[in-house]
């Protein structure tokens, strides 16, 4: 029997390690194509941005103008007109806040200052004097029988010349002043109930205010302005606007704007001064 050499074993040991190298470098890659593929990793899907509400825009109510407070006794005189109810734009009026302007003393000074509206001017002790009378009605002019009882008093202003929205002196103010005035069918008012607070009650008393002016200072040429501001509320037993037919149904309704009065100021519309306030919703009398 013939030994192997040396040699022969080297290469014998280094064979056999060569092919168990293979064999598992086969399985090794065997396995590798046999494995399952890995799932996919799922991405996440981005989250919706939510889009941002906006917000409501607020509704702000300007306060109501002469224009806006003769359109509303028109849509009433007429729904009274015709026996019907006073449509919503009527009742929605209560709680709105109200500034309305009316011109006075357009055709000049009065002699004596006993009128509800009028100015007068004494150039020798250089005065101004400037009044502002309201109008007490008997709660039964304007209030229903069966609420009557429940009213003191109702006092207020006659607006004048309530076919126009316009605030100024007429353009010829003496044009047909020796005539009989037209008969009033607007005025803006407050109910002063049994029992309820006191402000604001004039009881009789007129708004009145004295300033000195030098005579080559007044300035008159666009007579004054009375501004009566606050809010429509509803009257005892009624809407916001109460309408009359004073005179029979051939005439047309009188009606009242029923107010909370906050405000009274008399103006100069030429020169834009305020000539005195009366803060009513504070004091009890035009006073104080």
């Amino acid at each position: 029997m013939v030994e192997p050499s040396r040699r022969t074993s080297r290469l014998a040991l280094a064979g056999g390690v060569a092919a168990s190298l293979g064999l598992l470098a086969a399985g090794f890659l065997l396995g590798r194509a046999a494995a399952p593929e890995p799932a996919p990793v799922a991405t996440p899907a981005p989250l919706p941005v939510p889009t941002p509400t906006p917000s409501p825009t607020p509704v702000v109510r300007t306060a109501l103008d002469r224009a806006a407070l003769l359109e509303a006794a028109r849509l009433a005189a007429d729904a009274f007109a015709s026996g019907g109810p006073a449509p919503a734009q009527v009742a929605e009026l209560a709680g709105r806040r109200f500034e309305l302007s009316m011109a006075f003393g357009c055709a000049g000074p009065s002699a004596v200052l006993n009128a509800p509206l009028g100015w007068r001017y004494d150039e020798a002790a250089e005065t101004l004097r400037v009044r502002a009378q309201p109008v007490l009605w008997e709660p039964s002019a304007w209030v229903p029988l069966r609420s009557v009882e429940q009213v003191e008093t109702v006092e207020g202003f006659w607006i004048p010349r309530p076919w126009t929205v316009s605030d100024a002196c007429p353009s010829n103010p003496t044009l047909g002043a020796g005539g009989a005035p037209d008969e009033q069918t607007l005025a803006v008012a407050q109910f002063h109930t049994v029992g309820g607070s006191r402000l604001g009650r004039s009881r009789g008393e007129a708004f009145e205010a004295t300033e000195r002016v030098a005579p080559d200072a007044l300035s008159l040429a666009q007579g004054l302005r009375l501004r009566l501001t606050g809010r429509v509320t509803p009257a005892p037993g009624d809407g916001p606007i109460v309408c009359r037919a004073v005179g029979g149904p051939e005439r047309r309704p009188t009606c009242l704007v029923s107010v909370s009065f906050a405000e009274v100021a008399i103006e100069n519309p030429t020169t834009g001064a305020t000539l005195a306030t009366w803060d009513v919703s504070r004091s009890g009398t035009p006073g104080g």
